[in-house]
This record gives structure tokens, C-alpha cells and sequence, in this order.
């Protein structure tokens, strides 16, 4: 479980969840995340796990959770989000992560394996579009002239052999053109 560290007296812990509980008049705009949880507004009641976005042991999980979720600053052991009074969710979140729980990689950054990379481009569609072309069309081309040029009973047979390679190239180059640089 990991709401070993919950103040039971201003939180309930449900889930894995904090959940602000307090009758002593603190006013949630002046509770701040640990590292490692996320809320959605400066008055949420809910403080979320971020280790509900990862996945392997959950020495790993919390891990990344406190790593992107209110991360310590530096060699500090001060959160990001220690004296925050934050307008939107993002700020949060460690630099090229956004979104709920700082799953999303910001603007900029791709995401490889369990981090967000820097990626000034970003993802290039063009550039899948241009190997598309200078592999796909040479090889319709090809495979046009076979089928159109062969007899009848053999144009089965070979469209079938030949459609099933051009559908493994077609796979392979949508690989190559997910790969980062």
C-alpha cells in the first residue's frame, strides 16, 4: 500500500488515494502534493497516485511516480511542488511531462520507453509519408507489371505471395518510421 505516510488527521487513505478529511479549518490551497502524487486543481480534496500510469515492480513504479509527480528539485529535499500555488496541473509535473498523473510527454518531447525525450521536431509525418512513397509506389509499379503481364492462373497465385510481402514491407517501414531519429 502506498499511503503508508498519510496524516491521519487531515487525510483518509482509500485506495492508494489521499483524500482530505480535516476538520481543523486547513485550506486545501495551502496542501501541497508529495512527490509522487498529483491532484487535478489547488482545491481537489483527491491527491492521486501517480503510480496508476506505470507499469513493472512497484519499486519501479514508485520510482517514475516520484520522479515525474512533484519531483524533488535538484539535490534538494524540497518538492517541486512545495509553496506552489498552482494555476494549471502541468506545473506539477517534472520539465517534458503534462497531462493527469504527468503521463503525457509536453510539446517537444517523444516518449521513449518510460521517459519523454527531448524532440524538437517532434514525430514527423512527413517524413512516413516520404518513405511511403519511394517504397510503396516503385514497388505497386512491380508488382502491377508481374500480374498484369502473367496468365490468368498464375496471377492468383502470385498477387497472393506477392500482396502478403508487400504487406510485411508496408509493416516494416511504419516501424522505421516510428523510430525516433
Amino acid at each position: 500500500m502506498l499511503c503508508n505516510h498519510c496524516v491521519t488527521t487531515v487525510f483518509t487513505c482509500i485506495d492508494d488515494v489521499f483524500i482530505y478529511s480535516s476538520p481543523s479549518g486547513i485550506p486545501l490551497e495551502s496542501i501541497v502534493a508529495l512527490p509522487g502524487y498529483w491532484r487535478p486543481d489547488p482545491v481537489s480534496e483527491i491527491f492521486s497516485s501517480c503510480t496508476e500510469g506505470f507499469t513493472g515492480t512497484e519499486e519501479v513504479k514508485i520510482a517514475l511516480a516520484e520522479k515525474n509527480c512533484c519531483p524533488l528539485v535538484g539535490d534538494t529535499n524540497v518538492s517541486k511542488c512545495t509553496n506552489l500555488t498552482f494555476t494549471d496541473p502541468e506545473e506539477q509535473c517534472l520539465d517534458g511531462y503534462t497531462g493527469a498523473l504527468c503521463l503525457v510527454c509536453a510539446e517537444g518531447y517523444v516518449k521513449q520507453g518510460d521517459a519523454c525525450t527531448v524532440c524538437e521536431s517532434g514525430a514527423s509525418l512527413t517524413n512516413a509519408f516520404m518513405a511511403l512513397l519511394i517504397f510503396c509506389v516503385p514497388i505497386f509499379l512491380v508488382v502491377f507489371l508481374v500480374l498484369h503481364c502473367s496468365v490468368k492462373d498464375e496471377k492468383v497465385e502470385k498477387g497472393a505471395t506477392v500482396f502478403g510481402k508487400i504487406k510485411i514491407i508496408i509493416a516494416y517501414i511504419q516501424i522505421l518510421a516510428a523510430l525516433p531519429g
